[in-house]
């Protein structure tokens, strides 16, 4: 359960972006590459990092997220 495992704020970290890279890849579709890293202050856990690929696409005049991999 989300709400168990995050109870609070603190639970659930801070959530940063880094180094992105955008890359066009047609006038209605994006690439969007980079690093996240997550700030958990006092989890067993500690901090977490890795990297992120999102596929944006172009829908109805909005960019919205199509697919999305993190490692």
């Amino acid at each position: 359960n989300y709400r168990r495992n995050y109870p609070d704020a603190t639970q659930m970290g801070q959530l940063d972006f880094s180094q992105l890279r955008i890359t066009p890849l047609s006038p209605e579709v994006a690439q969007v590459v980079g690093h996240w890293h997550l700030a958990r202050p006092g989890a067993a856990t500690g901090d977490l990092q890795g990297q992120f690929l999102l596929i944006f696409r172009k829908l109805n005049g909005q960019w919205v997220i199509v697919a999305d991999h993190s490692s």
